[in-house]
């Protein structure tokens, strides 16, 4: 019932939503959310100063009757409304007790994203009108002694970029916690909403953004946080313990390459090919303090001998298995070039994302194909739907 909701009402707000939002959205993801950010930091825009927001338990916070307030904004079908109000009423078990939920949007749930997405496109809005300006009007401010700023959010997380003085991004930041705290009753959390300067480097999504001057002119990395790095570390050891030695090589093999490559694949757009080598390098010598678990006879010379090929210039484990009078064989995954494709990543086109709705992104009116600075239509209608439908 969840995902039914789901599939009414995103079309729906789909042509609403704006286009610095990226989190829960058809054909976005979080490299679209940095990659709109990246270019800001070099010396001609000199976005420099970041607001990094966090909101406390946002999921948790959501009002209910705020919520359903601007869900009536856009769906007049009275049935399909007391639909969503009793599943954000229907309360949680946890540890065989029941809680009612007087706020908050259920976690897991199909349509929770969406939902989220709806409350916070005030916010958007919001921060469209303040700081989506054209580029003569930008250039006058900054000619003023004025600065712009540029919002990049997915789902609860936000970054706002700024070419202002200290001074002025410091009362941006008290903007944006007025206007979430006035109307949308959410608190930003003061330990972890922080300005910080992309020099000192900042956390967003998972990556670790700094400018840096490494051989005489400044570039801005792009890395995985350290963070992220220790969270698959602690996933790769915890797979190749002495409690897993029995299990097949193949299989276990099949099930790190499975969690790397994902791993990698996520942060293959980053600048440094160092990174996803720590992590291979790491998968490599822990897959051998299991397989010295799991045949204590043999020596690590013997088993780097015996179940270790040169592929594509790299030794690397393998591991074979018998199935249905087949033999299946394996071999360590790494990030070379060959099975990595590594590069800089590209922003969506000129025009901003099409609408993922519609067959033909060239049939979409010019105000449904989001770019930055557009000029928002009139106010849509609301539509009358049924779930029964």
């Amino acid at each position: 019932m969840h995902e039914a909701l789901r599939a009414i009402l995103g079309p729906i707000f789909e042509s609403d939503f704006r286009p610095h939002s990226y989190g829960f959205r058809k054909g976005r993801c979080t490299m679209d959310a940095i990659a709109v950010m990246m270019p800001l930091f070099n010396t001609s825009s000199k976005h420099y100063y970041v607001i990094e927001g966090d909101i406390k338990g946002y999921f948790d916070a959501v009002q209910h009757r705020k919520l359903v307030s601007l869900l009536k904004r856009r769906i007049a079908d009275k049935d399909l409304i007391a639909l969503i109000w009793r599943f954000l009423k229907a309360g949680v078990m946890e540890n065989g007790l029941f809680a009612r939920s007087e706020a908050g949007v259920p976690q897991g749930a199909g349509v929770s994203p969406l939902l989220a997405n709806v409350y916070l496109h005030e916010f958007d809005v919001w921060a469209e009108q303040q700081w989506d300006l054209s580029p003569s009007k930008r250039e006058r401010r900054r000619a003023a002694g004025g600065g712009n700023y540029r919002l990049s959010r997915y789902a609860d997380d936000f970054c706002v970029v700024s070419n202002d003085g200290i001074a002025g991004v410091r009362a941006a930041k008290a903007a944006i916690t007025r206007f979430l705290a006035d109307e949308l009753h959410l608190e930003l959390s003061d330990e972890k909403t922080t300005i910080t300067h992309v020099n000192d480097g900042f956390d967003f999504l998972g990556f670790h953004i700094q400018r840096r001057r490494p051989e005489g002119r400044w570039v801005v990395h792009l890395r995985p946080t350290a963070t992220g790095t220790a969270r698959v570390k602690a996933k790769i050891k915890a797979l190749t313990t002495r409690a897993w030695a029995w299990m097949e090589e193949y299989t276990r093999l099949t099930t790190l390459n499975a969690l790397v490559r994902g791993w990698a694949e996520y942060y293959r757009h980053t600048s440094l090919q160092h990174d996803i080598k720590t992590v291979t390098d790491y998968t490599w010598h822990r897959y051998l303090r299991w397989l010295r678990k799991k045949h204590p006879a043999s020596g690590p010379r013997a088993l780097i001998q015996s179940k270790t090929r040169r592929i594509h210039g790299r030794h690397r484990w393998t591991a074979q298995i018998r199935q249905s009078g087949t033999t299946l064989e394996t071999y360590q995954w790494l990030g070379t070039s060959q099975e990595l494709r590594r590069g800089r990543y590209r922003q969506k086109g000129r025009l901003g994302f099409a609408h993922p709705y519609l067959d033909d992104a060239r049939s979409v009116p010019l105000r449904a194909v989001w770019s930055p600075g557009f000029a928002p239509g009139p106010p849509s209608p609301r539509h009358r739907l049924s779930p029964h439908r």
